[in-house]
This record gives C-alpha cells, structure tokens and sequence, in this order.
C-alpha cells in the first residue's frame, strides 16, 4: 500500500519498538521520515536533508527535502528553471544543505538565504563542514576546496598523477579533505588533503586496484568509502594513519564469486571513526541492498539484525535498503527502506538510547560524552 505525498505518510510516525527499559529516553525508537530519498544528518540528528519530489510545490522534477522532528518532512527549495535540485549533503550544525541543480552545479540551502551558488565554483558538490564555511567538490576536472574568504582553490596533486579528480568529504572543521583521482591509465585512487601534508595516495592492499571515497570522520583521522578489485568487485573500506587501508569484508550470504553489479561501500563514520555504516547490495537496482554496521569488536554486521540483536526492536516487516548517514556519537542513523505498510523507499531514522540507558550497539559508543538531545 503506498500513500500520496502530503499524506499521513509524510508525517513522522516513532514506534517504540525496545521493551523492558525503565524511562522512554532509554528506548531506541524507529520513525518513518517519508517519501525522500535521505542525503545525510545533522551531528544532533534532529535535521535529515534528502532529495524527493513534491507535486505540491509546482516544482518540474526533483526537489530538497527537509525534515525535523517538529516540522515533518518538508521541501527547502528547488532551483524553479532547473529539471531537478538534489541534496548532497547536509552540515553538521544542521544549518546549510550542499546539492546540486540539473546542470551538476554546486549549490547551497540555508533558511536565511534560500538557495545560492558559492561564489567563484561552478563544479559539483562534494562534502560540507560542520557550520558550512568550507565546501569541496571537483570543478574543471580538479578537485578543490572552497570558503567564502578564499573562494575555490585547486587541491595539488602527487607527482605523475593526472590533475583529473574530485573532492567527496571534508572534516568537521574543513582542515581535512578527501576523494579521488583520476590516472591516465584509467585508475582511480582515494586521496587526502592535510593543509600540513599536501595531497597523499592511500595505499592500496595487495589485490585492491582502484579505490574512491564516500566520507571522512568528522575528527578527520578516518576515511571510508569502495575499493575494487581487477574484476571490478568492491568492498567497503576504512584508512586510518595508524592501521592504514583496512578491508572490512562482507555479510553473510554475500555471493562467493559477485559480479561487479554487486555494490558495497562505506557511506558515514562516526567522530572518531570507530562505527561506521554502509550499504551492500547484490545488485544494480535500489532495494536489492542490506543497511550495514561495522564496528572493531563485531566487523560488518547487518543493521537490522544487529538492532534486534542489540536493543530487541522488532523490524520484522522492514527492509532496510541503505543506510545514508549517521551522527558523530552514533546515536542517529537515517536510511531507506520498505515496508508492507509504508511501501517502497522509505525514509527512516533510528535513535538509540544514550550510554548508560540501555545496553549499547556497540561497547564504544560507552566512551562517548553524553549527547545533545534527540527529539
């Protein structure tokens, strides 16, 4: 059964699904955001921005999606001459949404200025930081790192590298950039950007050919994101300085011989990098995919199962598809899914409870100072 936008499907419905706990802030809860297709979340995890359509608005195509506890699920904006506006990211304050219009060309979203292009880019959007002053993505076929004072600036790259690349995701404070170049022999390697250290090659682990990156922690010190092998199978990935580039494998069932149809990746990591999450699917058409969970003590988990697992929340009528985004305590993560109720290609979101309310999903999250609170 599926529901019009605008319908009590686009409200949010939270569903306490964890029993036993003493107080409802020891519950996890499961919330059905709407039809949208969610991009990331802010550090709070109280602002989800995403991409979905809204007749409604009279816009020609897609739009940016904007949901809060308070408000639901709203459209920010659109680009009216453009066929479709899509978000990209979203800052970590909750204040600025990155997209792009149909021509691939960066924008931003905040609610004092509506839509704007940053001054000096006309390339695609990349990654945010923290409170929006720092936008990086790739233009004329380079990657480069932009702020209002100083405009786009061309990342360097290493030596007997093509200047042919793009910057995906940027650090907290914007100090850390990372994505990927291009070679003339048709290779693609993730890099990052230090303002101390220029542009460094991730080293690749024997049998790994190519690789690209989807995020960076917000501390900076973790990057993840596909890497490939020479039949172009990929895995998701973790690099940190310390362990260097760290395949992270793949759930059960995942096939013996995948063909390169079979995508996984890493998309979001929490503040240190400890937790991160991603997407597995056994095919190239959305829906095919399993939401994962990766953590040192217990490796790639499916996020489902590991939520029943950890907290006993009952998603037996869920799939859940993806998983977009997650905040920097892990205590929110935004996804898509579908559902016999809610149909295909749900937003959702889940918050866990607070260390020491319940038992946690992972033993880190223990260590992680207390949260802003979650509506």
């Amino acid at each position: 059964m599926r529901y019009a936008p605008g319908s009590i499907r686009a409200l949010t419905l939270t569903v306490i699904l964890c029993a036993g706990a003493t107080t409802a802030a020891a519950q996890p809860s499961f919330q059905v955001m709407g039809d949208f297709f969610p991009a990331g979340v802010s550090d709070d995890g109280n602002v989800v921005a995403g991409t979905g359509s809204d007749p409604a608005s009279g816009a020609p195509g897609l739009v940016i999606r904007r949901w809060t506890p308070t408000g639901g699920l709203q459209t920010a904006s659109f680009v009216p001459e453009s066929e479709h506006t899509t978000a990209s990211r979203i800052s970590g304050d909750g204040s600025t949404i990155l997209g792009s219009d149909y021509n691939a060309r960066m924008l931003i979203w905040t609610a004092a200025s509506g839509i704007e292009y940053p001054p000096g880019t006309g390339g695609s959007a990349g990654g945010i930081n923290r409170d929006g002053s720092v936008l990086v993505g790739g233009m004329n076929h380079r990657p480069f790192r932009w702020t209002r004072s100083g405009g786009a600036v061309p990342l360097p790259v290493p030596t007997d590298w093509s200047a042919d690349g793009f910057a995906t995701a940027v650090s907290a404070d914007g100090s850390v950039v990372a994505g990927m170049l291009f070679n003339s022999p048709g290779q693609r390697r993730a890099f990052r950007w230090t303002q101390a250290g220029g542009t460094a090659l991730l080293d690749q682990p024997a049998g790994i050919v190519a690789s690209e990156v989807n995020a960076v922690s917000p501390d900076g010190s973790t990057v993840v994101g596909r890497a490939y092998d020479a039949n172009d199978v990929n895995q998701p990935f973790r690099w940190t300085a310390a362990g260097g580039f760290q395949l992270l494998g793949h759930l059960p069932g995942f096939p013996a011989e995948p063909a390169p149809s079979h995508v996984s990746g890493a998309v979001g990591a929490t503040a240190d990098g400890s937790i991160i999450i991603g997407t597995e699917s056994v095919g190239p058409v959305l829906g095919t995919g399993s939401a994962f969970i990766w953590d040192a003590a217990h490796g790639m988990r499916d996020l489902k199962s590991a939520l029943a697992n950890d907290y006993g929340m009952d998603l037996s009528d869920w799939t859940l598809w993806t998983a977009n985004g997650i905040t920097p305590d892990g205590g929110t993560i935004v996804g898509l899914g579908s559902n016999r109720q809610f149909g295909e290609a749900v937003a959702w979101r889940v918050v866990l409870p607070e260390p020491g309310a319940g038992a946690p999903l992972v033993a880190s999250l223990a260590l992680l100072v207390r949260r802003p609170r979650r509506y």
